[in-house]
C-alpha cells in the first residue's frame, strides 16, 4: 500500500485508480467512497478511461457523494471515448430516464455503440429495440442479426427471441427446428418463457425430436417458477392421461394451484372435475397442492382459495 501511495502521490493515473479500487471495495476495511472518489478523481482528470467510469458510478449511486449531473458528465465523457460499459450505462440512463430525459433514439444509439465492441447485453438489448421498433423503424432483420451475436454466448435472453423469431418466420426464415433449438438451449438456462415453449412445442408434436414426457418436464420447470400457464396444462396432461394414465388427482392438484393464482379457466375445470371424483381424490389433490406450494408457490393465496373445498 506505501508504494502504491507513493506513487499515487507522484501523479501515476494507474496507482490513484488502483488506490479508488481499494478504498471502494465493500470487502475491504479500508472502505472509503469519499477517499475513493479522491483518487479516481484525479486519475480521471489525467485521462484513465476506468476511473472515470468507476467515479461516474459512484457519483451516480453512493449516497453519501452522489452527484446525478457530475455522474452524467463522466459517464458521457467516458462513453464518447468508446468505453463500452460507459456506452451501455449512457444507454440505459436514456431508456430509463434516469437522470436524463427519456430519449430512445439517444438509447440505441449508446446500446449499438456498446454492441458493436461485443458487450453482449448491449448486443441483446439493441436487438430488441430493432425487434419491436424502440427509438427506430422497426427492423426484425437486423434484430435477429444482434441477438445471434448475444447468443453466440450464451446470452439466454437473447436465446429465447431468436426462437420467437425462427418459430414466427419474423425477420428470418420460419424454421422450427431451430426455434426448438434455442428454445432448448435458454430452457437449460432457466428461462421460464423458453421452458414453455418447448413443452408447448413437444405437446403439439412440433419438431423432429417432440415427446409428451418431454412437455411435462418443461412445464414443471416453469411452473416451478410460477408460470400459471405451465400449471394448468400441466392439469390438463394428468387429466386426459399424457403421458402416463390418466391421474385425475394429480390434475386436482394443478388447477387448484393455477386456480389459486386467478386463473380462471382452470376454476371452472376444477368445478368440473369435483363431479367425477370423490372427496377421498380430492383431499389428496389438495394435499398434494399444499405441498408443492410449500416449497415453490404462494402458500397465502392456496390457503385462501382452499377456503372454497371447506
Amino acid at each position: 500500500m506505501k508504494l502504491l501511495l507513493a506513487a499515487a502521490n507522484e501523479g501515476n493515473p494507474d496507482s490513484q485508480n488502483a488506490l479508488g479500487d481499494i478504498f471502494s471495495d465493500s470487502s475491504r476495511q479500508e472502505k472509503d467512497i469519499a477517499v475513493a472518489v479522491k483518487w479516481y478523481g484525479m486519475a480521471a482528470e489525467q485521462g484513465h478511461l476506468e476511473a472515470q467510469y468507476s467515479l461516474a458510478g459512484l457519483l451516480a449511486n453512493e449516497p453519501d457523494v452522489m452527484d446525478e449531473t457530475a455522474a452524467l458528465e463522466w459517464y458521457r465523457h467516458t462513453a464518447e471515448q468508446g468505453h463500452s460499459k460507459a456506452q451501455y450505462t449512457l444507454g440505459a440512463m436514456c431508456e430509463f430516464a434516469k437522470g436524463v430525459p427519456q430519449d430512445l433514439e439517444a438509447a440505441l444509439k449508446w446500446y449499438r455503440l456498446s454492441a458493436d465492441q461485443g458487450d453482449v447485453q448491449a448486443q441483446y438489448k439493441t436487438g430488441h429495440m430493432l425487434r419491436h421498433g424502440l427509438g427506430t423503424p422497426q427492423d426484425a432483420g437486423k434484430a435477429a442479426e444482434y441477438f445471434n451475436l448475444a447468443s453466440r454466448l450464451g446470452h439466454a435472453e437473447s436465446l429465447y427471441a431468436l426462437g420467437l423469431q425462427y418459430f414466427d418466420g419474423t425477420g428470418v426464415s420460419r424454421d422450427i427446428e431451430k426455434a426448438a433449438e434455442y428454445y432448448q438451449k435458454a430452457a437449460e438456462q432457466g428461462h421460464t418463457g423458453a421452458q414453455y415453449n418447448l413443452a408447448q412445442m413437444h405437446r403439439m408434436g412440433q419438431g423432429k425430436t417432440a415427446q409428451i414426457k418431454q412437455a411435462k418436464r418443461w412445464y414443471e420447470m416453469a411452473a416451478q417458477k410460477g408460470l400459471v400457464q405451465a400449471q394448468f396444462n400441466l392439469g390438463m396432461l394428468c387429466y386426459v392421461g399424457k403421458p402416463a394414465p390418466k391421474d385425475p388427482c394429480s390434475a386436482f392438484m394443478w388447477w387448484t394451484i393455477a386456480a389459486s393464482e386467478g386463473d380462471q379457466q382452470a376454476e371452472k375445470n376444477l368445478t368440473l372435475l369435483m363431479k367425477e371424483i370423490d372427496q377421498q381424490d380430492m383431499k389428496q389433490g389438495l394435499s398434494l397442492a399444499t405441498a408443492w406450494v410449500e416449497k415453490f408457490g404462494n402458500r397465502e393465496a392456496l390457503l385462501e382459495f382452499s377456503k372454497n373445498f371447506a
